[in-house]
């Protein structure tokens, strides 16, 4: 399993995906912690921020992975991948709690 990880990172789309998807983990976190301290009407400001942090998310994920690739530290990359996985998970597992 972890090659076929691995081989889907190598390619650029899920590549790209999946640091999209670690952006909105990222910011699925902030804005559940977030929203507890902000009205309704002044959470504005953390769809304003949103962009910054999703690409930012993204960007750091997409270059810390990149460089274990250049240095052929696989176990790095698989740290990585399992870590933004249960992350994923506890996004959105807080971003429904918003909803209930």
């Amino acid at each position: 399993m972890n090659k076929k990880i691995l081989a889907m990172l190598e390619r650029t789309v899920p590549f790209l995906v999946f640091g999209l998807l670690s952006g909105f983990a990222y910011f699925g976190i902030i804005y559940a912690l977030l929203s507890g301290y902000f009205s309704t009407q002044n959470k504005l400001i953390i769809f304003y921020f949103s962009p910054a942090v999703i690409c930012g998310g993204a960007l750091v994920v997409m270059k810390l992975v990149k460089q274990h690739r250049e240095a052929q530290n696989y176990s790095k990359i698989m740290m990585i991948f399992w870590v933004h996985a249960v992350l994923m998970v506890i996004a959105a597992c807080m971003t429904a709690a918003l909803f209930v």
